[in-house]
């Protein structure tokens, strides 16, 4: 019987060396293990071309990033200086599309849907900005810095000015995928995109476009929300169409 029981206590504790030898292993890349791991969302706000980042354990709202600038800076769509004010309401982006990559950074779509002819462009939100100083970047939901003086967020411009970026979601070779629908049209496109670490560049051509059969065009592909699936297939609605597509 303590034969028995000893052998009984040498598996358990075989066991539980097992596993907190595994222990070390279990973290987040970029954190002390003994370091509290972070849990974000991110949130875009539709009226101020603006995304909030919130630390979702707590529900506290931690930063808040300009995806574009206010009217009054002069500064351009990226954040350049520039003599004259930017001149564009920030209603006018209709900041409301969103994804998440691999990384946890955030991208968040500037429409220029309630604008016309703007160049529609994406705004990249660092996730781990351990590396910035913090005078560098928000630290606080009204810690806000001047569009373009923010080291966390990059903007990039997508597209041609009158189309309308409305969808983008991230493949599992991390590849972004952005749909546009054009400037108050029922047609559009797919565009694949790459992330360089310094610029987002377009990866071959354009899927879809303007089909013109006896000078009209289809309406099946305008890209206004999608999602992709388990299995890699591109899954999306169309706009003024009651189609769903998919890739």
């Amino acid at each position: 019987m303590r034969k028995l029981l000893k052998v009984r206590w040498l598996a358990i504790v075989l066991a539980l060396a097992m596993v907190l030898s595994l222990v070390p292993m279990i973290g987040f890349a970029g954190y002390d293990n003994n370091d509290f791991i972070p849990n974000y969302g991110f949130v875009p706000n539709h009226g101020e071309a603006s995304v909030s980042k919130v630390e979702l354990v707590s529900g506290e709202a931690v930063a808040r990033y300009w995806t574009a600038p206010r009217a009054e800076e002069k500064v351009d769509a990226f954040g350049d200086p520039q003599g004259d004010e930017f001149g564009i309401d920030p209603y006018d982006w209709r900041t409301n599309r969103i994804a998440v990559d691999s990384g946890g950074n955030a991208w968040a779509i500037n429409t220029g849907a309630d604008g016309s002819n703007l160049q529609g462009s994406v705004a990249r939100i660092q996730f781990d900005i351990s590396g910035i100083d913090t005078a560098n970047t928000s630290q606080g939901h009204n810690d806000i810095l001047p569009f373009g003086q923010d080291e966390a967020v990059k903007v990039f411009a997508v597209g041609e000015p009158g189309d309308i970026p409305r969808t983008i979601n991230f493949d599992d070779d991390g590849y972004a995928w952005i749909g546009f629908h054009m400037q108050n049209q029922k047609y559009g496109y797919y565009q694949k995109y790459e992330y360089t670490g310094d610029d987002l560049v377009p990866s071959g051509d354009p899927v879809g476009g303007l089909v013109e059969g006896e000078g009209s065009p289809e309406y099946d592909l305008a890209p206004y929300n999608a999602q992709i699936d388990k299995n890699g297939v591109l899954w999306f609605a169309s706009f003024g169409s009651n189609i769903v597509n998919r890739f």
